[in-house]
């Protein structure tokens, strides 16, 4: 998440705009009340505008993504890389980490990449697949992804089947 654990919430977001401003204008001035009340909605679309002023290094993990997520936006981004946005979270906040991202995407007309390594994930909220094996792209579809399509991605001896005895 890469969160300044001893900074509020609110101001590892607004560590967001710091590429958007001259270095001498972050040090003298800081941030001024529009970037503030900009970085507060950004809590608020997350959920997390209850938590502000809580020191980042208290946050669960899925807290943490989201205010990753408020940083990004807060960069004015247009393009949202997401590496495993949801490795290391239990079902219920990887669900909604990818609700949120899809959700995020949509209201600001921002495109998401996203590695995922859960094809019921990509199936859920993606709407397009690039499926890489070896280093080449083996599959460019829909997320409606088949048996053989993770066949192909995955290759047959990767994929784990169960038996009933």
């Amino acid at each position: 998440f890469n969160l300044v654990g001893r900074l509020s919430v609110l101001e590892n977001i607004l560590v967001g705009r710091l590429g958007r401003k001259p270095v001498w204008h972050s040090i003298l001035a800081g941030f001024d009340d529009a970037e503030k009340a900009e970085a507060m909605e950004l809590l608020e679309k997350v959920g997390l505008s209850a938590l502000a002023q809580r020191r980042a290094e208290t946050l669960s993990g899925g807290e943490q993504q989201r205010v990753a997520l408020a940083r990004a936006l807060m960069q004015g981004c247009r393009v949202l890389l997401a590496d495993e946005p949801v490795a290391n979270l239990d079902p219920k906040t990887a669900e909604e980490i990818m609700s949120y991202l899809r959700d995020i995407t949509e209201a600001y007309e921002i495109r998401t990449l996203a590695v995922l390594h859960q094809p019921e994930y990509v199936r859920a909220y993606c709407t397009r697949v690039l499926g890489i094996r070896d280093g080449k792209i083996v599959y460019d579809g829909p997320p409606d992804l088949s048996d053989e399509d993770l066949d192909v991605i995955y290759g047959r001896e990767l994929r784990v089947t169960a038996s009933v005895a």
